[in-house]
């Protein structure tokens, strides 16, 4: 008989939870709530928020520039996911 494990897992939510959940909006207005937030202010240090925070924002910033990639999409203008192409480099052929 198999028995299963029960336990609780802190897990940090992904972009793909953000974006699914959340609106631009939504994940603006949460994002500056995170950044007022003084218990995520790193006190010390290179950064300027904890590791949690950090993470949490990343996610949300990926999370954003996903919904304007859609609006941009909706809108006619999509962007090529290539990368940047409008380099003009001197390669010899």
């Amino acid at each position: 008989m198999a028995m299963a494990l029960s336990f609780s897992l802190n897990i940090m939510p992904t972009s793909n939870t953000y974006y699914a959940k959340y609106s631009k909006q939504e994940l603006i207005q949460l994002s500056s709530e995170i950044e007022g937030d003084p218990y995520n202010k790193e006190t010390e240090g290179l950064y300027l928020h904890t590791k949690p925070a950090r993470k949490k924002l990343a996610a949300i910033a990926e999370a954003i520039a996903w919904h304007l990639a859609d609006e941009r999409e909706l809108n006619g203008n999509p962007v090529p996911v290539s990368g940047y192409s409008g380099r003009n480099s001197k390669k010899r052929h």
